[in-house]
């Protein structure tokens, strides 16, 4: 694919974002100017984030800086306008949020959601508290997608009317037109931004418009007899509904129209003045009008400052003119104006009314907005009191459903995406244990399998097997699936099949990562000990830029694992402690006495005199512990750098688990026999301080206990009584001295092989490095297109409506022992031998073509695909999928810019 030889490393640099609501961990190379942030997807100046510093692991850094890459490029994980943050909340957030907004409000004492019926002896929110309130954008957010300027095309279309308005206010940009989202809702998502500067507010804008208008029906009628019909109210009055969908539409979503606008004027009690293109101002339709809240009294439109409320300014974004965009000021600046001489003609009332409910200046101008902002404070305390009232109603967090909404749903399709569907079925995935985490690209994956399959009917995948093979089926039996690895047992009452074990995913459905991690529905991940988190770690001697995670708590530093040999009265235990030191928080330090205590009164409850032993059992993990460090300290090398010793049980020597305890001499008295494994032998299991902890098994003699006594000054040596104990105290002062040179020899001759070991450790984990860089090169060249195929859709499953990675399943007639769901597909079979690396930094790559292998006895349909023409590709991970047409693997597709980057990188 490309070459590259001979080359310099450019630094990588760790950062956090600058985003207060993010604080996500940035790593890119110091040359780029440009920073993407996967947490919020925002793009930051490279001199605007936080916290930078230097990543002294270039190999480390190098392959997070690929995955930052993969982020970037990928564009089913690129965050979309209305799911890119802005402190922490989204668009997609508050379309959410809104309709709890519309019943709910937060209590002030408490800050926790109540029923505004408590609050308020209202039945819903009354949009006219918000009638003094504005929104002034910060300079800073200008550029952000789906947040800043809007980018439908307003710019160029308003592009004249703005510059008169430019021209009024001293040539300044004070008036900037900002994003909408372009769902059928824009007018009130306008009004909603305007006032608060979020689209919070819609739901509860249009059932406070519904309501008004049915109630003020005869007025309206009235005022507006001729311009409107009488036929045309109940039609009108319908439209404001949130949940309204036009039949005559055809699937296309409609917006409101200026009768809408003219009473949302009356509801917030404030003008709206409509704007449009120079040429639209000056026809004689009603493109552009100023909405003047005329069925309101004039005092009722003040603050309480007794001054009018000023007005809010919308504008059509095209010729279309079917999407409202609003139009606001900038903080820190003057508020903008705009002259009474460039205001379009009043709406629906007299003209002269127009002095009544606007206060002109001496220069005969309005101003716009104005100051009183409603604080981000406020708002964050608001998202989280209707954050918990939308766990407990509907048994998931809102930022969940977003991540469900972008990994699975963002694609097009032809079934209609609502939110209170993306919700639904991100409750249900979550019940049933089938949403999980990739703790590599972050993605959120879901194992393909639907509530329907465990009920009778065409869609009843094992309900049906499970009639075919076992007859009538018994309550309470348990069912076994063993193709799927699937166990259910049969609930008679509700003629159901009820999941029992469910397969989780292997693979990540982006990346190809196998690092996942189940979620509940709190948002929070079931981490293991090792695991790295989203946190930053700003003060680290790892290198990793991330916190680890460790029996339910975040560390700075993967812990050290030292072995504790402890021996009482002819007993003899050995534990593998987690020994944490150098936190930023200081309570997070392991202490030494309380974990010497802890370990012996695990082994050795109730024990009189075993004071004495913890003593020795302190001394023990401090000098291990200062050994370590000296070791670290001479190489130059940090934390993460250096092995920590781990020490198996010769009969537990393959067990993953880094914490072991053996205390079976208390039951027979023999004193086990502990072995060092070869690093060899375990080199799979030897992890990278990106993965968790290190841990290298050293070689030693067989009698390893004798090692562990060289090593420390502790006796390990089991004494059969206290008396013994007294008896070797008073050894004489030269047999003391010898014992001594001759545990001083054993020390020094364990610190050699040590010394040696990480010699060889190190170079190893180089190569390692250096051939994981050149696989996920290879991986992110051959993958620059979604691996799920968005043609593989063609579910009619409401439960799987709209998710474009489920379809048609080809799966295995036999078991292969451990269960798996559907059939394996290698996407791409890959050999370290292909990769030729010389001795510089650089690496040449050399891709092989791709390969896939496909087999499969049956094939059980989830819909009505037709499969004559369709073909087996890769949808999820582990999974295969028929669709059509085939997607196209070409190695040759890789992206020229991407070339380009890894050209730029290596210089």
């Amino acid at each position: 694919m490309f070459a590259v030889s001979g080359t310099k490393m450019v630094p990588v640099l760790v950062a956090t974002c600058p985003d207060d609501g993010c604080n996500a961990v940035l790593i890119f190379p110091s040359k780029d100017k440009i920073v993407d942030c996967h947490g919020c997807g925002q793009r930051h100046r490279a001199s605007e984030v936080k916290d930078v510093r230097q990543m002294q692991e270039q190999a480390l850094g190098v392959k997070n800086v690929l995955r930052s890459l993969l982020l970037a490029t990928n564009a089913n994980m690129k965050k979309s306008a209305d799911l890119v943050k802005v402190n922490g909340l989204s668009n997609y957030h508050c379309k959410l949020l809104s309709p709890l907004l519309t019943y709910h409000g937060m209590d002030k004492n408490t800050q926790k959601a109540k029923p505004l019926s408590e609050l308020t002896n209202k039945a819903t929110f009354d949009c006219s508290v918000l009638s003094d309130r504005s929104f002034l954008i910060s300079a800073e957010h200008l550029d952000i997608l789906g947040y800043g300027r809007d980018q439908s095309g307003s710019l160029s279309y308003l592009a004249e009317t703005l510059r008169r308005i430019e021209e009024a206010n001293g040539d300044r940009k004070v008036l900037v037109p900002i994003h909408a989202d372009a769902d059928g809702h824009c007018l009130v998502h306008a009004v909603s931004r305007a006032l608060v500067g979020r689209q919070l507010f819609w739901h509860p804008l249009r059932t406070h418009l519904k309501r008004h208008i049915r109630e003020k029906k005869d007025t309206y009628k009235e005022l507006l007899q001729d311009f409107i019909n009488a036929s045309e109210w109940d039609l009108i009055i319908e439209e404001c509904d949130p949940d309204y969908v036009p039949e005559e539409a055809k699937g296309e979503i409609l917006g409101l129209r200026n009768i809408h606008v003219f009473g949302l004027a009356n509801i917030v009690k404030r003008p709206i003045i409509l704007l449009d293109s120079a040429a639209g101002m000056n026809c004689s339709g009603d493109y552009s009008a100023v909405f003047l809240p005329a069925l309101v009294n004039p005092e009722e439109c003040k603050g309480k400052t007794k001054e009018l409320n000023l007005p809010l300014c919308l504008a059509w974004s095209s010729s279309a003119r079917n999407h409202f965009i609003p139009l606001v000021g900038i903080e820190g600046e003057k508020l903008p104006v705009i002259p009474r001489r460039l205001l379009p003609e009043v709406w629906g009332v007299p003209q002269n009314l127009l002095s009544v409910y606007m206060n002109f200046d001496d220069q005969d101008c309005i101003a716009i907005g104005g100051n009183k902002v409603l604080q981000q404070s406020y708002i964050r305390k608001l998202v989280k009191a209707m954050d918990e009232l939308m766990l407990q109603k509907f048994g998931v967090r809102p930022s969940l459903v977003c991540d469900m909404y972008q990994y699975n749903y963002k694609k097009p399709s032809a079934t209609p995406i609502t939110p209170q569907l993306v919700t639904s079925n991100t409750q249900k995935a979550i019940q049933e244990r089938r949403v999980f985490k990739c703790l590599s690209c972050y993605s959120l994956c879901v194992a393909p399998l639907s509530s329907e399959w465990l009920r009778p009917g065409n869609n009843g995948l094992f309900y049906n097997l499970a009639i075919k093979q076992y007859g009538t089926l018994e309550d309470k039996k348990v069912y076994t699936f063993a193709n799927y690895g699937v166990s259910c047992s049969y609930d008679a009452k509700k003629d159901v099949l009820v999941l029992n074990k469910l397969p989780g995913v292997e693979k990540c459905s982006f990346c190809l990562d196998m690092k996942l991690r189940l979620v509940y529905a709190d948002g929070t991940i079931a981490y293991e000990n090792g695991d790295l988190t989203p946190t930053r770690a700003i003060s680290s001697h790892c290198q990793c830029g991330y916190k680890h995670w460790w029996n339910g708590k975040e560390y700075d530093n993967p812990p050290d694992l030292i072995p504790v040999v402890m021996t009482w009265k002819g007993r003899e235990a050995t534990e593998i402690i987690a020994w944490f030191q150098y936190e930023c928080d200081p309570s997070l330090n392991s202490n030494v006495f309380q974990v010497a205590s802890y370990v012996v009164q695990k082994h050795f409850p109730g024990e009189f005199g075993s004071e004495r032993l913890v003593q020795k059992v302190v001394t023990q993990i401090l000098e291990l512990s200062k050994c370590l460090d000296a070791m670290r300290k001479k190489s130059g090398s940090s934390a993460s750098h250096l092995p920590a010793l781990k020490i198996y049980h010769e009969d537990e020597s393959n067990i993953h688990v880094p914490t072991r305890t053996d205390s079976k001499q208390q039951e027979t008295g023999i004193k086990p026999k502990l072995t060092i494994t070869s690093q060899e032998e375990n080199e799979s299991k030897i992890i990278s301080c990106s993965e968790g902890p290190i841990a290298v098994q050293l070689q030693g003699n067989k009698d390893q206990s004798k090692k562990m006594a060289a090593m420390t000054p502790v006796e390990t040596q089991p004494p059969m009584d206290t008396s013994a104990d007294e008896t070797k105290q008073g050894l004489p002062v030269a047999e003391k001295d010898k014992t001594k040179v001759i545990n001083d020899a054993r020390m020094q001759k364990a610190q050699i092989g040590l010394k040696e070991q990480q010699l060889e450790y190190k170079l190893r984990k180089e190569r390692e490095y250096q051939n994981q860089l050149h696989r996920q090169a290879r991986q992110l060249a051959k993958q620059t297109r979604p691996i799920q195929d968005p043609d593989s859709f063609h579910s009619t499953n409401p439960e799987l409506a709209g998710m474009w990675n489920c379809g048609t399943y080809s799966v295995h007639a036999k078991s292969r022992g451990r269960g798996i769901l559907f059939e394996e597909y290698n996407a791409v079979e890959e050999d370290i031998d292909d990769f030729q690396s010389d001795d510089s930094c650089g690496a040449s790559f050399h891709c092989s073509g791709a390969s896939a292998s496909r087999t499969g006895d049956y094939t059980y349909p989830v819909d009505q695909a037709e499969k004559s023409s369709t073909k087996t590709v890769r949808v999820g991970p582990g999974y295969s999928v028929l669709a059509s047409p085939k997607p196209s693997w070409s190695t040759t597709a890789t992206s020229e810019s991407q070339v380009t980057w890894a050209e730029s990188y290596f210089q």
